[in-house]
């Protein structure tokens, strides 16, 4: 008898353990559900994302795209401005020799000043001379014209008196 009871007792150790291992995996299916539904969201988010990659990659290719086109406009640029700074060397080595040309010929613009300026203030000498004589000769003639003039008038006045007489 004592073998009944302790096969019964075992028997209800055994049904005990196998309630509490039913429990335990009804949780853990519980469990397994809640798991497999946020495995879900979380394949949803991962779906969403990758679709979102997607997008992203496509906009980085646009943009690797575009920073070439830059990049190719820049190198341009770049080449330009090298032209740029040959051709405004150029123009600064042109500025320096018209400045160092422009210096001679102030000096002999000087010079030519100088020197046609005596000049002509020896013609402006000159020319008043002339011009003072020629003043003189003026009032001379006129002199000499008022004097045949009264010359004139008397031959006329005396042919007169000798056609009269």
């Amino acid at each position: 008898m004592n073998s009944d009871l302790e096969i019964k007792n075992l028997l209800l150790k055994i049904y005990e353990g196998q309630v509490r291992i039913e429990k335990r995996l009804d949780r853990l299916e519980e469990k397994v559900v809640e798991i497999e539904e946020k495995v879900e969201g979380l394949e949803e988010k991962v779906v969403g994302l990758e679709e979102k990659v997607v997008g992203l990659e496509e906009k980085v290719v646009g943009l690797e795209e575009k920073v070439e086109g830059l990049e190719e406009k820049v190198v341009r640029l770049e080449e330009k401005v090298v032209g740029l700074e040959e051709k405004m060397n150029n123009m600064q080595k042109e500025i320096i020799d018209i400045k160092e040309r422009l210096g001679r010929l102030e000096n002999i613009v000087t010079v030519m000043k100088q020197e046609h300026g005596d000049k002509l203030d020896a013609l402006f000498d000159a020319f008043k001379m002339q011009n003072e004589k020629l003043f003189l000769f003026e009032e001379r003639l006129e002199k000499d014209e008022r004097k045949i003039e009264r010359n004139e008038n008397q031959i006329y006045n005396l042919s007169l008196e000798i056609k009269s007489s």
